[in-house]
């Protein structure tokens, strides 16, 4: 696969409180997202190295259009913002997995910093643990979303504190998803970590918060070597989803606004590479 362009609709709890204030169905939200199937689709064209993010529960049949029109899906596992890390289903985290396609890759996000308290990071490490010996039992590849920013101060070096940790417990990500680095030395550091202790496998996807800030967001991520794609999610279809949920937008337009935004990423990430700098 040459790389990943994800759009990216697996928020949960947002969306469900969106529909509730607007009075709108919550099943409405399980519609919604299969446009944004159409939409990612409708970028692709047929290419290989789209994707989506996507959650099983009013995603669950938009999971399934996707997969059924060739797209990359990957599923969030984890219970949102939960700290310490929380699978969002009870039990025997196998055996949740075991009921998901066989080809939908697992997506965990975890909320940690590295100088949160010892008990936050020692639940986050049972979990992650736990974690990546069910998906290495299912033979299912595991995308770990690092997320610090909302909990302290982030430097160059945080996010590589955190991969150089999970990495120390056996845990080895086929995807490593990370927020924008302060500057290009903390993706260099961010690398270095994983090819010090899992080389030549992983690779980092960035994110895009904005349309307009991804071109920087992008080259700064590109300078370091394993960087092989992105997300892109509520600046995709913040403007739609509104206004479809109050009955104000076609469906039609819906899909169309946000193939725009999704297209626009797509070039701003694709640009570099089509002109690298001699």
């Amino acid at each position: 696969m040459n790389g990943l362009r994800i759009l990216s609709i697996d928020h949960r709890v947002p969306l469900i409180e969106l529909a509730d204030r607007l009075g709108a169905p919550r099943e409405r939200l399980a519609a919604f997202k299969s446009l944004v199937v159409d939409a990612a689709l409708d970028v692709a064209g047929g290419r290989d190295g789209f994707g989506l993010f996507m959650d099983g529960g009013y995603g669950a049949a938009a999971i399934a259009k996707a997969r059924a029109a060739g797209l990359w899906v990957a599923r969030p596992i984890d219970r949102p913002h939960a700290r310490p890390l929380r699978f969002e289903e009870d039990g025997d985290v196998a055996e949740a997995l075991a009921r998901w396609p066989a080809d939908v890759v697992v997506k965990c996000a975890v909320y940690l910093h590295p100088a949160d308290a010892p008990d936050m990071l020692a639940g986050a490490d049972r979990a992650l643990a736990a974690l990546h010996q069910a998906c290495e039992r299912a033979g299912r590849d595991l995308l770990l979303e690092v997320l610090s920013s909302p909990h302290g101060p982030v430097d160059e070096t945080t996010v590589a504190t955190l991969i150089a940790r999970i990495y120390r417990l056996g845990v080895r990500p086929r995807w490593w998803l990370i927020e924008d680095q302060p500057r290009p030395s903390g993706w260099r550091r961010c690398g270095d970590a994983a090819r010090a202790h899992d080389p030549g496998r992983a690779e980092f996807l960035t994110i895009a918060r904005t349309i307009k800030d991804f071109p920087e967001v992008s080259a700064s991520a590109l300078s370091e070597p394993l960087a092989a794609g992105f997300c892109a999610g509520r600046c995709m279809f913040a403007a739609a989803i509104e206004p479809w949920l109050r009955g104000e937008m076609a469906d039609a337009e819906a899909v169309q606004a946000m193939a725009a935004n999704f297209a626009a990423v797509v070039a701003a990430w694709d640009a570099p590479r089509a002109h690298p700098v001699a």
